[in-house]
């Protein structure tokens, strides 16, 4: 009987050829690993970038929204109507805008 050895890869005789193989596999890692690096950065910096302009929408809409019920609200429109800046306010526009 013929006894069949187990050969296993770590303990193979290393060849020229095996080890151009197993270097160019490492470097074909190595770029496609830095390629999704660099992947995952743009879609990072996209989301963030998106995120942030939605943030800012929501925030504006909220003051825009206060501002209007400013009108609602007694003792601030009571406090506008003795500064009376809302008449400076209007002035300034359409000085500006001249």
């Amino acid at each position: 009987m013929s006894q069949k050895k187990k050969v296993s890869s770590k303990k193979a005789p290393k060849n020229p050829l095996h080890l151009e193989v197993t270097k160019l596999t490492k470097q074909f890692r190595r770029a496609n690993a830095m390629w999704l690096v660099f992947l995952r950065g743009i879609v990072s910096g996209a989301g963030a970038a998106i995120g942030a302009t939605v943030f800012a929408g929501i925030i504006l809409l909220i003051l825009f929204r206060l501002i209007q019920a400013v009108d609602t609200i007694p003792y601030v429109k009571d406090l506008i109507e003795a500064t009376q800046i809302d008449r400076l306010v209007e002035k300034q526009l359409e000085s500006q805008s001249d």
